[in-house]
């Protein structure tokens, strides 16, 4: 939500939208936003897949898919990159499963207050995948994070800023810019 609030849309087109928490939301900010899903069963505004979205060009400010693209093989990803910069103005913002183990602290400082610090952890051999309806993840086995930052740059879609959250470190956030 921070993401999409910076970027200042007036449109906004979430791809694997689910069940409309984030629309929701956004109506809050008088925010015009529509769903694109390929499940007809959630009723999303739009059903389409990533891969070939049913819009026209620019036709949104941004364009979100969180935690979707790692359902389709990695050999799809630069396609599905491509299909959601045809659709924006400006913005994409991503969320993936990134398996690189990461260790969150916070303490109070007394007169300082909250501190807040992260590491990850370094290891020789990637994690094991534990989710089957997932083709990839970053960090896991074959897709390293350097592959996913090549990708998309291979696109031309520019990088503005990317970061794991420490509520939850599993989620890799990606702003990018046409």
């Amino acid at each position: 939500m921070n993401e999409l609030l910076a970027c200042k849309p007036h449109s906004v087109l979430e791809v694997g939208g689910g069940i409309g928490i984030l629309k929701a939301l956004l109506q809050k900010f008088n925010i015009s936003s529509t769903i694109a899903d390929i499940a007809e069963d959630l009723n999303p505004d739009i059903v389409g897949s990533v891969t070939s979205l049913p819009c026209d060009d620019n036709s949104y400010d941004a364009v979100c898919a969180f935690q979707v693209l790692e359902h389709l093989p990695f050999a799809e990803f630069k396609n599905s990159l491509l299909e959601l910069k045809r659709v924006t103005r400006k913005h994409v913002i991503l969320s993936i499963p990134d398996a690189k183990p990461m260790v969150s602290l916070e303490f109070k400082i007394p007169k300082l207050g909250f501190r807040h610090f992260s590491f990850e952890i370094p290891y020789s051999k990637p994690p094991c995948f534990n989710d089957p309806e997932h083709h990839w993840e970053i960090n896991r086995k074959g897709t390293s994070l350097h592959d996913v930052i090549r990708e998309i740059k291979n696109t031309g879609l520019k990088i503005t800023n990317t970061y794991r959250i420490k509520e939850n470190p599993y989620h890799r956030f990606f702003r990018l810019e046409k």
